[in-house]
């Protein structure tokens, strides 16, 4: 039939991760599967294919480090989702208590004549406050991104897991 290894650590630069080749149609075909980008694309009919495929080689225990390479980024999963979460609450709340200094900044810059060097430097010191909450905002965006996917992703492994756990 087939043939299929694991190649462990991917050193492609990509990430780290599996690397299986699957051979099939007696040596005719060949295919090499970068598994952490192949599972990125959480489409679990493809997942289906491609586990299908491996069980079918000659060496079905390809399919196994498979899955425990999916049950061991589920089970870290968690623990980077709520770092995430974490991270999202405290860079909100990081912008939120910076508008009452951007405010008082404001205020104090504008005690001065414009043109003047006490104004050019309050001036200075609003740009810069405005400047970190506008920092702030991209990366509590930034973490609710993470989130998000991690989110999705959780939910494709554990589809995944299900769909092992029927064998």
């Amino acid at each position: 039939m087939g043939h299929a290894e694991l190649e462990g650590k991917d050193t492609s630069g990509k990430g780290e991760g599996l690397t299986v080749q699957i051979t099939y149609k007696r040596g005719r075909g060949q295919m090499t599967v970068n598994v952490p980008e192949f599972l990125r694309m959480r489409q679990i009919s493809r997942y289906r294919k491609l586990m299908r495929l491996v069980r079918q080689s000659d060496t079905p225990d390809a399919a196994d480090g498979i899955v425990q390479y999916i049950r061991q980024e589920l089970a870290d999963m968690d623990a980077r989702m709520k770092e995430a979460a974490s991270g999202t609450v405290r860079t909100r709340t990081q912008a939120k208590e910076m508008q009452p200094e951007i405010d008082r900044l404001v205020a104090l810059r504008d005690k001065y004549k414009r043109g003047t060097d006490q104004y050019k430097e309050c001036s200075q010191w609003v740009k810069d406050a405005r400047q970190i909450h506008r920092d702030l905002g991209k990366l509590s965006r930034s973490y609710e991104a993470e989130f998000k996917a991690l989110q999705k992703g959780r939910k494709f492994y554990q589809k995944a897991i299900a769909e092992e756990d029927k064998r």
